[in-house]
């Protein structure tokens, strides 16, 4: 009975450690980036609370199994419950964590009245006789702080070697606590005494098992500083048959995080072995609370805007880790002065640990670790560095030319490709407001780029602010994005102030009508065998609290993100760039009138405005999170719960995504997309009560596919009906033109592309195949007018050049074999070419039609 109660009551503090952790969310400007103040409260309180309710549980040999039974009660939670059961607003954590503390403090005192045990007793007893004096509960406090502390600034960059999602999180903190139970079976008794052992001789053992973690973590900042070179990242995860591909999955954070922590786990293992009464837990609980909610407002009185070669100059991570080393052998030095006052030898032993772990740190050169994705393809070259609270934040190049936002390694900011897809979520989204956009206030939550700046701007809108949870760190990254000033300032709105906006709060100097927080972007990860790179999914947010009021506010997150709902009521609002482009919003505060006019409740986010229709969970708490399952589980939900209007679409949604398979890495996008008849089919149904402008977007974004895969007969059959019966439809009647051409019907082709081209003045692509439309047809003059036109927009273009001397050869003109011998010049083993410089008769034109692809565009260039 009393071994069963006690590992009941360990169980339970470990699943209170995994359960107060802040997530994503909580409220609007939590769902761009969590709260580190709160998050390190959070961290603290259930770290305080393990100590203190955990520690003193077990006695003699068995010690070692209070951490075990900590270990596996996190483990529970982290990689299964969690994914039904975590909370993220402040009401939720309060009514979760008192009955789960409750409930141990329950099971450890009831034990104790009903079943007393001679051993527990006589240590109890032993502490009574010897209780540990005012000094030493000040030194175990402050060496357990540094410790703390320490290894909060560790985990700080181990956590870099994920995917920056929460079970990237649970993973490695499973492998420390894992380690640190192995490290109490191991050690506890060298350390400490074994059952005999009088209280001063443990706590003098848990005085210098502290301050010996501390100075270890010193050895393992070292080892991590390993893996900023990609070479020795390869090798650590080549020797167990894995590369970069494997990164954020479980098997690479065994790799990574094992020898990373072990050195100070299986101190710190050793050391809780001591905690044998009452006020030495009470010391271990204070000193994990402060130590934990130091290390946010440690890096705030640091935060600087740094060069790559300032910020590798710059003390870091090391520093602070030295300062914990410090404060940890402070108080194990405390420790050991009262040890050698009551003339025992062993206080001359931890002395030298603590001199040693508070001295050592300092005598090492201190350098800042950046562990800047080192599985990238190309070095990340950060043109601005800020080691803030939150995390690691960098504005870097993307290999498209784009400049981009990074928080802890997850890009928060679009690249070229993405543009598309974040500037459909904002008109969606004012679409769903049901007002002109002149009328409109509104607040975007999230990181500013010059992009959606530039389309803030041109929506012309009444007035619109941005905010950020990062305070005066986002400006830094907007400055930094926009070319190292910032262009608008006066846009900024403070996070207090944005905060009593949302509330609806007089006193705001801002009244919005909408705010808008756009989702992450995820990770890209690619295997070192080469092959297309795969983005791997975003942290999401998960429940938001309503904060009510008149301002409709649009949560958006990637459908392909580590979260979905577990059950739906109302419909979500979708946006698609892409097919692989998928996001969905949903709303609280104020029901924009698109979604309160169709009925039922717009607020899916639970929260304290009652009404919720959606719990958000973890698809899957222990496998890495990849885009596809989670897409597949939410347009499953989605059919699941879908009104008898939006049905089909739904039943397209589900078609799609539960079709995907794994695919060559080698192939483009479009090629890798599985794409069955019965979603064109399902799509095709919907159409007939109606687009709504996810559907549109998505047959758009079809479109391009159907034209790639080269499927000219889809293409015919289901998008000219759609084309013609809701014009203009550019994507559609593009995909149509192309499948003439691919059936050899150029005047088709060419009256349809030249029908677009008055309203896409600047569609260089559609002057290329309009050309082509006529060159098949033998309309030479027209083709050289369609080039002209083209090469009007992009002078000096390679591959137009070449195709305006090869139709003005055909015509007679002199000027064309100038062209055609400087394209030879350009190309000498172009033979195709050879032919053009003579004087006839020349090969007739090609027939039918070859979809441009990216690597050609970039060679034109």
């Amino acid at each position: 009975m009393r071994s069963a109660r006690h590992v009941l009551a360990a169980l339970t503090c470990g699943v209170l450690l995994s359960l107060l952790r802040q997530p994503l969310g909580g409220d609007v400007l939590g769902a761009v980036a969590a709260d580190p103040v709160r998050a390190a409260w959070l961290r603290g309180l259930a770290l305080a609370a393990a100590c203190w309710l955990a520690l003193p549980l077990f006695g003699g040999r068995r010690r070692w199994a209070c951490s075990a039974c900590v270990a596996v009660g996190f483990a529970a939670h982290a990689l299964w419950l969690q994914a039904w059961w975590w909370p993220s607003t402040f009401a939720g954590f309060a009514l979760s964590a008192a009955p789960l503390a409750a409930l141990a403090a329950w099971l450890g005192r009831a034990e104790r009245r009903a079943e007393p045990d001679a051993a527990a007793n006589a240590v109890e007893e032993d502490a009574a006789r010897s209780p540990a004096s005012f000094a030493t509960v000040v030194g175990l406090a402050a060496a357990a702080a540094g410790a703390a502390f320490a290894l909060e600034v560790l985990a700080r960059h181990t956590r870099l070697l994920g995917l920056g999602t929460s079970a990237d999180d649970s993973w490695q903190a499973c492998v420390l606590l894992v380690l640190v139970a192995l490290g109490a079976l191991a050690f506890g008794a060298l350390c400490c005494g074994d059952a005999r052992a009088t209280p001063r001789r443990a706590r003098a053992g848990l005085a210098l098992g502290l301050a010996a973690a501390a100075a270890l973590v010193v050895v393992s900042y070292a080892f991590l500083a390993r893996f900023e070179q990609a070479a020795a990242l390869a090798d650590a995860l080549d020797r167990y048959g894995l590369d970069f591909s494997w990164i954020g999955s479980a098997h690479a954070h065994l790799v990574l995080a094992s020898p990373a922590f072990v050195a100070p786990a299986f101190a710190l293992g050793a050391a809780l072995a001591g905690a044998r009464d009452r006020r030495a837990a009470g010391a271990l609980a204070l000193g994990a609370l402060v130590g934990s909610i130091a290390v946010p407002f440690a890096y705030a009185s640091s935060q600087r805007a740094l060069g790559l070669a300032d910020a590798h100059a710059s003390a870091g991570g090391a520093r602070w880790i030295a300062i914990g080393c410090a404060v940890a052998g402070a108080g194990a030095a405390l420790v050991a002065l009262e040890s050698l006052l009551r003339g025992e030898r062993r206080g001359w032993l931890v002395l030298a640990v603590a001199v040693a772990s508070a001295a050592w740190p300092w005598t090492r050169a201190q350098r800042a670790l950046l562990l800047l994705s080192p599985w990238q393809r190309a070095p990340a070259e950060p043109v601005l560095v800020i080691d803030a609270p939150a995390g690691l934040l960098t504005v870097e190049p993307l290999p498209d030319g784009t400049l981009a936002a990074f928080h802890d390694r997850v890009r928060t900011t679009p690249d070229a490709a993405d543009e598309g897809a974040d500037r459909r979520r904002l008109l969606d989204s004012l679409d769903a407001l049901g007002r002109p956009a002149r009328e409109v206030r509104l607040l975007f939550v999230g990181q500013l780029t010059p992009a959606r700046q530039h389309e803030l701007d041109a929506l012309g809108l009444a007035a619109w602010r941005w905010t950020s949870p990062l305070g005066a760190a986002a400006r830094e990254l907007s400055a930094a994005l926009q070319g190292g000033f910032e262009s608008a300032p006066e846009r900024w709105l403070e996070p207090r102030a944005a905060r009593a906006a949302l509330d609806g709060s007089a006193a705001s100097e801002f009244a919005p009508d909408l705010a808008l927080a756009m989702p992450a972007l995820g990770t890209t990860l690619s295997s070192l065998v080469g092959g297309r790179a795969r983005r791997f999914a975003p942290p999401a947010p998960r429940a938001i609290a309503d904060p009510g009021g008149r301002v409709a506010i649009a949560i958006w997150r990637d459908a392909g993100s580590d979260i979905a709902p577990r059950a739906l009521e109302s419909e979500l609002m979708s946006s698609f760039g892409g097919p692989e482009e998928w996001s969905v919003a949903t709303w609280i505060g104020a029901p924009p009138p698109a979604l309160a006019s169709a009925g039922g409740d717009a607020r899916l986010d639970a929260g304290s405005g009652g009404g919720a229709r959606a719990a958000w969970r973890r698809v899957d708490g222990i496998q890495r999170m990849e885009p596809g399952r989670a897409r597949a589980h939410l347009a499953a939900q989605t059919l699941a719960h879908a009104s008898a209007p939006a049905r089909d679409f739904a039943r397209a949604l589900f078609d799609l995504y539960s079709a995907q398979v794994e695919s060559p890495q080698w192939e483009s996008e479009e090629l890798q997309l599985e794409l069955d008849t019965r979603v064109l089919e399902s799509l095709a149904r919907a159409a007939g009560d109606g687009l709504a402008p996810a559907e549109r977007e998505l047959w758009s974004a079809l479109a391009r596919v159907l034209t790639v895969k080269r499927e000219p007969d889809l293409a015919l059959k289901f998008f000219e009906p759609l084309a013609q019966a809701h014009a203009p439809w550019p994507e559609l009647e593009r995909a149509v033109a192309h499948a003439y051409l691919e059936f050899d019907m150029p005047a088709e082709a060419l009256a349809a592309l030249e029908r677009m081209a008055d309203a896409a003045p600047y569609d260089l692509a559609l002057r290329i195949d309009a050309a082509g439309a006529a060159r098949m047809l033998g309309d030479h003059a027209r083709e050289v007018r369609w080039l002209r036109a083209a090469a009007a927009i992009q002078p000096g273009r390679a591959d137009i050049e070449r195709l305006l001397g090869v139709a003005l050869v055909r015509l007679g003109d002199p000027d064309g074999k100038r062209l055609v011998r400087e394209a030879l010049l350009r190309d000498p083993d172009d033979a195709e070419l050879e032919p053009f410089l003579g004087p006839g008769p020349y090969p007739a034109p090609e027939r039918g039609y070859a979809p441009h692809t990216a690597h050609e565009h970039d060679e034109a260039h």
